[in-house]
């Protein structure tokens, strides 16, 4: 890691500063991060979608195990996200230092990742408010569980209530597009059919395909805000771990002693200058 080839500015920041840091760095960076996002995501998708259909077509689900299938299908989703969101913080974190990274880089350095990683994110840590912070200790330090837990808590002390904002800031975005979506959607349907009823008929049977369009929609928006919410995420992480490892006063001596080499050569070239 040479903070030389920071391509942030990064330096010691309240939480909120750095979650607008890390909004600016999920703008700039936006299409990497959201195609990290559904490449690592989509395969799950059809996967699940395939089960699904198999079942459907073979008639082995019915309406009233329809409904549970459709809540645990929804909760198993969520589950996911930290899977889905692995990818996006690795690219965050060498793309800090190489303003050549790609994401073709970042996959494949997810995929020598070691796997027990996933699973705590998956398993022991899930339900964690401070996943946003867990997650690069987890994945950039690799440490062990006693050392991951004195970690998590000395990057999260003096945070103030920024990461619990945080997560439910976020989570309420998540839940406001998703309605907005589908509410965007119900207007496009045509009014001969609200007129007959048919449209309403349809919902009372709960198709195949309006479930696939419910679960498309929702996660349509969550890689739209995915983004933002790991990128802010890592901001909190990487100017709270700046304040505590002096980069700051790094970068500043590296200037100075920069000022000085240059100095010291500018006077070396006049004083050969003036020799008779």
């Amino acid at each position: 890691m040479n903070l030389a080839n920071l391509t942030v500015n990064v330096r010691p920041l309240t939480s909120y500063q750095a979650i607008h840091l890390g909004l600016m760095m999920a703008r700039h960076w936006f299409m990497p991060l959201w195609s990290l996002w559904w490449r690592r995501m989509l395969p799950v998708l059809v996967s699940i979608g395939m089960v699904l259909g198999a079942l459907y077509y073979f008639n082995v689900l019915d309406h009233g195990v329809d409904s549970m299938v459709s809540f645990w299908m929804g909760v198993l989703l969520w589950w996911l996200k930290p899977y889905a969101e692995v990818p996006s913080v690795i690219y965050l974190s060498q793309k800090l230092f190489d303003k050549d990274y790609t994401p073709e880089q970042a996959w494949q350095q997810v995929r020598q990742l070691p796997t027990k990683h996933t699973l705590l994110l998956l398993s022991r840590h899930r339900l964690t408010l401070r996943r946003q912070i867990l997650m690069p200790i987890l994945l950039l330090e690799q440490q062990d569980q006693a050392h991951m837990k004195a970690r998590l808590r000395v990057l999260s002390q003096s945070q103030g209530s920024g990461i619990t904002w945080h997560t439910f800031v976020f989570s309420l975005l998540e839940i406001i597009g998703y309605i907005g979506l589908l509410v965007l959607l119900s207007q496009l349907v045509p009014q001969s059919w609200l007129a007959q009823g048919k449209w309403f008929a349809w919902l009372q049977q709960d198709p195949i395909w309006l479930q696939t369009l419910m679960y498309a929609v929702s996660m349509g928006v969550v890689s739209v805000i995915s983004p933002f919410y790991i990128a802010s995420g890592f901001g909190l992480y990487i100017c709270k771990r700046s304040l505590l490892e002096g980069w700051d006063i790094e970068l500043k001596f590296r200037k100075l002693t920069q000022r000085f080499e240059a100095m010291r050569v500018n006077q070396a070239f006049l004083d050969t200058g003036s020799e008779p």
